[in-house]
This record gives C-alpha cells, structure tokens and sequence, in this order.
C-alpha cells in the first residue's frame, strides 16, 4: 500500500515533530505546536466542511436524499472539492473539532506528533505523545515503547470519530491501519473508543475524557509486563 498522504499543488498535508517520515513529505518541525499551530502546519485547517444537496435526475426516483460533503482546497481557496456523497443522517466533523477533541482529552498535557490526510482529504489523523516511555525486559534487550494518543476519522462517512491508544507513530495509511489494528482489545483492557458525532455525544464527553484517561494509565501499566 501506498503512504496516500494528500498532496494539493505540491504541498503534502502531513506535519511531523523532529523525525521526517519514511515518505519524505510534508513539514518537519522542531519546537512544539498548539493545537492551532499543528492544524495549520500539516494543511488541516479551514476546511469548512459543508454539505450540499445532491439532486436526484428526472428518470431516477430515490425515497433518500443525499450529501455532497465539500471543502475548501487546503492549498487554493477559490477550489472546492468533493470529499464523499452521504445520507441525510450524516454529521459533518470539521478537523479543528476533532483536533480540540484530542487536546481535551490530555487537557493539555500531550505533545503533538503527527498530522496529516490520506486519500485526498477523506481521512485525517493526528497524534498526541504521551510524556512517557516503558521499558520492556530492562534487564535485557530494554526496548524503549512510546505512547501516542491517535485521533482521527473521516469526510465521507466510512469512518467513525475515534480515539486510540497506540505504540505506533502514524505517519500515513499504513501505519494508521497498523494503529489501529493494534488497538483492539488485548488482555481484557479496550484499546480505543468510537463515537459517530461529538455533537450528539456532547452530554457524554466528559464521561469518555474520564475513560480515556483511564485507559491511557491502564495501558502503560499493562505495558510494562507485557511485550506489544
């Protein structure tokens, strides 16, 4: 599989801290971001995501209606583009909500890492370090696993918003996927949570910021007596 990292007028929508990706793209940067700042460095910001009515053709009957989810070009704002055709059920997500989401999870006590978008805008992903590292078998090989904090979701409806506790450094499509395979629920503890729209959710997340945090504490502990 291909990195599929977004590229618009020869700028890649990808945004990494301190180590390039093996992919070679987007922005390395060396001092640690705002929210704001990690939007604007991996060409996530002002999207406007936005619906738009799609209408059925004369000789076709339909007793749905459906969306054009649109964005402004990251790179040209006078170019819209088509993320994805959905039902009347879907919610758009604008990426400095789902950034915002992640942020409050830590409240603040994470580091950005990595930003992007694959498949031409119609997933995004972002992740926050965790300020800790376990050491598996200090008496032996003492491999060192960081903890990352991944977000993400996508434009089109095919995935939900989700939150994840991961060793892995995602940095394109194939390290998303090896995320988030990793996250499924290993020794009884769930790895990751799924929500369809914060808007929705919005009396429960404080309950789901509580869990994650949990889930954060509970994963290292399990991670210094358990190989990954």
């Amino acid at each position: 599989m291909a990195h599929e990292i977004e590229t618009q007028n020869g700028k890649a929508s990808f945004a990494s801290f301190r180590e390039p990706a093996w992919h070679g793209l987007g922005t390395v940067f060396t001092e640690e971001k705002t929210t704001a700042e990690m939007l604007q460095a991996a060409s996530l910001n002002g999207w406007n995501v936005r619906l738009e009515d799609l209408e059925t053709p004369t000789h076709l009957t339909s007793d749905k209606n459906y969306q054009y989810v649109l964005r402004t070009n990251p790179t040209d704002n006078s170019q819209t583009d088509i993320l994805g055709v959905v039902g009347e059920r879907y919610h758009v997500m604008q990426n400095e909500d789902l950034f915002s989401f992640g942020d409050n999870i830590l409240d603040g006590g994470g580091r950005w890492e990595t930003a992007g978008s694959i498949k031409g805008g119609r997933v995004v992903f972002g992740a926050l370090a965790l300020e800790r590292e376990t050491i598996l078998d200090p008496n032996g090989v003492a491999d060192k696993v960081k903890t990352y904090l991944l977000i993400n979701t996508s434009h089109d409806g095919s995935i939900a918003i989700q939150a994840s506790i991961t060793p892995v450094r995602v940095v394109c499509a194939n390290t998303l996927n090896l995320a988030l395979n990793t996250t499924k629920k290993k020794n009884g503890v769930k790895q990751s949570f799924k929500i369809r729209t914060l808007k929705q959710h919005q009396a429960r997340l404080p309950l789901l910021v509580r869990l994650l945090a949990w889930l954060i504490s509970t994963w290292t502990l399990l991670t210094s007596w358990l190989r990954l």
